[in-house]
């Protein structure tokens, strides 16, 4: 049976907590710069989804990060 190196797992845990906070932030700041962009009533109300698309990308590319870093 294989176990899992326990500094492994502990840093993988506070990588997901910094990637999460570093992706919110990211988000943030597109956010802000999209609505600095933008005077449409229309594109200032989907930018909901430019926040979810940010967060998303930006947090899997952390993941992805990740990944190459454990393989």
């Amino acid at each position: 049976m294989n176990f899992v190196n326990p500094w492994l797992s502990l840093f993988s845990f506070v990588y997901f907590i910094a990637a999460g906070l570093l992706s919110f932030l990211m988000s943030k700041y597109f956010v802000i710069l999209y609505l600095k962009k933008v005077d449409s009533r229309f594109l200032r109300s989907i930018e909901p989804l430019i926040g979810v698309i940010s967060f998303t990308s930006s947090f899997g590319l952390f993941l992805i990060i990740l990944y190459n870093i454990l393989t």
